[in-house]
């Protein structure tokens, strides 16, 4: 029989995220999950590659050249779960991906 883990409750996880991205990413990584929510994963993504933008670096979204130069992001990954349904189940491997 396979045990119940607990999942921490939201205002841990948001507290945690606060204490290592800061408040403006945690602000952000909030408005994703709600957009994404209410399944408006387009308007999700946007709203990430927009705040990507102010970090600096080159998301994937935007390579052409095979070998890109400098720091890159793979929002990839992020916008594959982002376009389907459930995707705040995939919320850990979505973080993972996003903090490459």
């Amino acid at each position: 029989m396979r045990s119940q883990v607990q999942r921490a409750p939201r205002s841990e996880i948001l507290d945690h995220l606060e204490d290592l991205l800061g408040l403006d990413a945690t602000q952000i990584a909030v408005q994703v999950a709600n957009l994404s929510r209410v399944g408006n994963s387009e308007a999700a993504f946007t709203t990430l590659k927009t705040y990507d933008a102010t970090l600096g670096g080159v998301g994937v979204y935007s390579i052409t050249d095979k070998h890109p130069p400098g720091v890159y992001r793979a929002l990839f990954y992020v916008d594959m779960f982002l376009r389907q349904p459930g995707a705040e189940n995939h919320s850990r491997f979505i973080i993972l991906s996003a903090c490459g």
